[in-house]
């Protein structure tokens, strides 16, 4: 088994596994419940939490009930602000605020992606020139826009463009990658039960992609046994398919921010050798360029 198969192998096992540990960590206990409250905000430091009965909106007065029955008349000298239906998480006698999301916005989303690994295999035909397996590490900023429909679903476009291309760990990695762009369409499931102020979410995501790298190739050493190898450069367009397991955290204003873990496999639209390659290497046309790719993302929601 070659070893870009193999890591390929053990990256969407460690998607798989993320995600089943995160399902069953966040599996919600019976007996827990949601209550809607409205809440008042009094200038003396005190927060009450009940109904509001009466609203005048030419003075601002209104008339309260807490959750005790106990009703109130309250003058607008007396309170802040109120905000109204503010969703509560009760659990082992306590009462956590859940802040509200976007059910029906746009969404503008910045990020960067730390870490993303495009993983290149494939060979030349009839050639004694093997393309070695090679890794491509970069650092993306990404751009996106998109839309809510209902709470749970999302579907939006994406930008991704490589600010550090040539990124990696290590003289042992192979590959060095030059240039990558990609843009494509993003759909969003959010699969909790909007419970807690962190909303978990599958995301699944096709792109267009431009490659450009230079990578690893050994051919036989023209002055005696073995091989040595040289870089060439290659430039590729691909659409790929992903998948992924993220967590948005909730934030005020319904903003938020998102951490994923995603998997995608590429299909080749062209492929190109840049370089003129020397004399002592005779490389034949690609059989097959195959890319796979790992990626970890921050992104803020705005």
């Amino acid at each position: 088994m070659k070893p870009t198969n193999l890591f390929s192998q053990r990256c969407i096992l460690i998607l798989f596994l993320s995600t089943f540990m995160i399902t069953t960590a966040y599996t919600q206990k019976s007996g827990e419940s949601i209550l809607n409250y409205d809440v008042i905000y009094m200038k003396d430091g005190r927060v009450l939490k009940g109904e509001i009965l009466i609203f005048q909106e030419s003075d601002g007065d209104l008339t309260f009930t807490d959750l005790k029955g106990r009703k109130y008349s309250i003058t607008r000298k007396e309170y802040k602000y109120f905000e109204e239906n503010v969703r509560y998480q009760l659990r082992n006698n306590d009462t956590i605020a859940i802040r509200p999301r976007k059910e029906s916005e746009f969404e503008v989303t910045i990020g960067f992606t730390p870490y993303s690994v495009i993983l290149a295999e494939g060979e030349f035909e009839g050639s004694k020139e093997t393309a070695v397996d090679n890794t491509l590490m970069t650092l993306c900023i990404n751009v996106g826009v998109g839309k809510y429909f209902t709470r749970q679903h999302y579907l939006g476009v994406n930008l991704d463009y490589a600010i550090l291309p040539n990124h990696y760990f290590g003289n042992s990695i192979k590959g060095k990658l030059s240039n990558y762009f990609a843009a494509g369409a993003r759909y969003k499931f959010q699969y909790d039960a909007y419970k807690r102020n962190t909303a978990w979410f599958l995301a699944a995501k096709g792109k267009f992609n431009a490659i450009k790298g230079d990578l690893s190739y050994q051919y036989p050493n023209p002055w005696g046994s073995g091989t040595t190898s040289t870089y060439l450069t290659e430039k590729h367009t691909t659409i790929s398919m992903g998948l992924g397991q993220g967590v948005a955290f909730i934030l005020n204003n319904k903003k938020s921010i998102n951490l994923e873990l995603s998997v995608s496999r590429h299909f080749t639209l062209s492929s190109k050798l840049l370089d003129e390659p020397d004399a002592t290497i005779t490389l034949l046309p690609f059989t097959d360029r195959r890319f796979s790719e790992i990626t970890l993302s921050l992104m803020y929601n705005l």
